[in-house]
């Protein structure tokens, strides 16, 4: 319990990096995954955590993706930590993985939903790298975004459903409301 709030405290308004947006996705999918959630804790009591998990791949090998990654297109990843201790979360996490001193034996690291301009997790790919020189990293400019175009009314977005999908909407009415906001985006 104590772990949990801690957790959710330096996740802040992070809701994807957040202890039960994650615990959710891995109760759906742990069978498909091997839990390596990684906990640095300093001498000073500074606490960061980079949650994730070990997907056996066919070709890629031992795969280290985020916790809440795949099929739950969770957004905004990265590590869990005091904006003040990225510059050492980063160089613990990236040491460690480098070493892998505690037998994650990882093949690739697959790190989707990060976001571009993200100090903490751009600073942890150049420790890693600057670690070991054969870890190479890839960075994308930006998250990828769904674009769903709109009808001008909401009659003629319903009827353009399938009839699968208007029978889903008509069991999930009513469920958000209070609990969602949506908005237009007018720009990328």
């Amino acid at each position: 319990r104590a772990q949990r709030t801690e957790w959710n405290r330096l996740a802040g308004n992070r809701m994807c990096r957040r202890f039960d947006w994650l615990h959710a996705w891995w109760e759906a999918n742990q069978e498909d995954y091997e839990l390596s959630i990684i906990k640095l804790t300093t001498a000073q009591g500074s606490v960061a955590y980079l949650p994730l998990a070990k997907q056996r791949a066919w070709i890629a090998g031992n795969c280290l993706v985020w916790i809440g990654s795949g099929k739950a297109c969770s957004d905004d990843m990265g590590m869990v930590c005091e904006h003040d201790d990225m510059e050492i979360a980063a160089d613990g996490f990236a040491k460690y993985l480098s070493e892998d001193s505690r037998g994650l034996a990882w093949d690739r690291l697959d790190l989707d939903g990060v976001r571009a301009d993200d100090f903490g997790m751009n600073l942890f790919l150049n420790r890693l790298s600057e670690a070991d020189s054969s870890i190479q990293s890839e960075r994308r400019p930006s998250l990828s975004c769904w674009i769903v175009s709109l009808n001008e009314n909401w009659e003629m977005q319903y009827d353009g459903f399938s009839k699968r999908v208007r029978k889903l909407y008509r069991q999930c009415l009513g469920f958000h409301e209070g609990k969602s906001s949506f908005e237009i985006a007018e720009t990328p």
